[in-house]
């Protein structure tokens, strides 16, 4: 009887999952025919035990020659599809249909606030953050990242020279200088990261950017319990590494907010009594960075405390891991160069930073918004 029991629980089960999955199997089928169905099992293998996010495309380059692309692969009930041509992707990405974020996005340790917000809630707050992404702040922004920029390469020519290399590689100098930049463009405090790391920030947002990759391939690791128990140990540091980052910001919004609120309170007491003109009120919110568009909307009560802590958290956060994995790619597809074209590169390309900069000036006030 227990055994009968057993198996009906069983069927009921599987019922219940093959109704929930019945559309998944059938966008499968719609992809790659019988053959995607069928090499289901193989991928799941594959997915669990043998891609790891740091050689995720050596992985699909090896195994890629035993599969059809694009790759739909089933994933609890929804299809995660990986798409390698270049006229398919840019219709996904540019499709108005598709803003929307999928469960993936879940694996982002800070998956609060703009970046990470769907459908109507995504549009509202893009709306309320757009000042923080007009042209003249963008275009204010450059001194920053070319002062940094300058402290790293002044810091690496003297290292090299006197052959007293402080930093273990180079990825960790990198790392500390974006996180300098991010901070500077999106809060407006200078940490000081380029001299010094003694707390290891930098480094826990570079380990936590290497778990989101994980948590994005292996979903699974996105509940709490599950990956506790696959890796306690990882998990643990996990938990250290999100309390550090998590600290480092909010004693940085809670210092912030309370000079913001001290500036507003004098600027309003020798304002003039017929208050500011609208030409002066529009200038002020285009030359707002980041963390001040957040405190003019708490103002307002648009946003709480905890909505800025959210919204900063991951604009820090996805700030350095974009910049920092930019520019370690950069650094990669220079080394590729063969030494003997390396001396023609360099002679046909002294160019003039003035100019470059002035160009990347006209871009960015000739272009429309970065979207995020």
């Amino acid at each position: 009887m227990a055994v009968q029991s057993i198996f009906y629980g069983l069927l009921v089960l599987l019922t219940i999952v093959a109704y929930k999955q019945r559309k998944c199997w059938y966008f499968i089928w719609q992809v790659n025919g019988w053959r995607g169905v069928i090499q289901q099992p193989a991928l799941w293998i594959l997915l669990m035990c043998s891609v790891d996010p740091k050689s995720i495309m050596t992985s699909i380059h090896n195994f890629g020659k035993y599969f059809q692309f694009p790759l739909a692969i089933l994933l609890f009930d929804r299809v995660l599809l990986y798409v390698d041509d270049p006229v398919t992707l840019e219709g996904v990405l540019t499709s108005p249909e598709c803003l929307n974020k999928t469960f993936l996005q879940n694996g982002f340790f800070a998956n609060k606030g703009l970046l990470h917000a769907k459908g109507d809630d995504w549009k509202i707050r893009r709306k309320q953050l757009n000042p923080a992404f007009s042209h003249n702040t963008l275009i204010s922004l450059l001194n920053d990242f070319n002062r940094v920029a300058t402290i790293l390469k002044n810091q690496l020519q003297s290292e090299l020279q006197s052959n007293q290399i402080s930093f273990i590689h180079l990825e960790e100098l990198v790392n500390r200088a974006v996180l300098e930049v991010s901070c500077l463009t999106t809060m407006g405090v200078s940490t000081n990261f380029t001299q010094e790391d003694n707390r290891g920030i930098a480094l826990a947002y570079r380990y936590l950017m290497e778990l989101t990759a994980l948590r994005i391939l292996k979903p699974w690791y996105q509940i709490k319990a599950v990956f506790r128990f696959l890796d306690k140990k990882k998990f643990d540091m996990t938990q250290k590494a999100k309390a550090l980052v998590h600290g480092f910001v909010e004693n940085i919004v809670l210092q912030k907010y309370k000079d913001f609120q001290k500036q507003e309170k004098s600027q309003n007491i020798l304002a003039a009594p017929s208050g500011q003109t609208e030409n002066e009120d529009k200038r002020k919110a285009e030359n707002r960075i980041f963390i001040e568009q957040l405190f003019y909307l708490a103002e307002q009560s648009k946003l709480s405390l905890e909505d800025i802590m959210d919204e900063s958290q991951s604009m820090v956060v996805v700030s350095f891991e974009t910049v920092s994995t930019c520019i370690m790619n950069a650094l990669a597809a220079t080394n590729e160069f063969v030494a003997s074209e390396r001396p023609t590169y360099v002679k046909q390309n002294k160019a003039d930073w003035m100019a470059f900069r002035d160009y990347t000036e006209n871009i960015l006030s000739t272009s429309s918004s970065p979207t995020a």
